[in-house]
């Protein structure tokens, strides 16, 4: 994956976990679990990936 492309999925899952957390504060998790399962899911194939 080229350095580009895994900038913008950073920032991409950031800005979801963001509007998520905001959302959060009116009620709505969905956001914040959809970002927090991409995040994490991001984490596992491309941070393990070299491993």
């Amino acid at each position: 994956m080229s350095f580009y492309i895994a900038l913008f999925v950073w920032l991409l899952i950031a800005a979801l976990l963001t509007i998520g957390v905001v959302m959060a504060t009116k009620g709505a998790f969905l956001v914040l679990a959809i970002g927090t399962i991409a995040f994490v899911g991001a984490f596992i194939k491309w941070g393990c990936l070299t491993h």
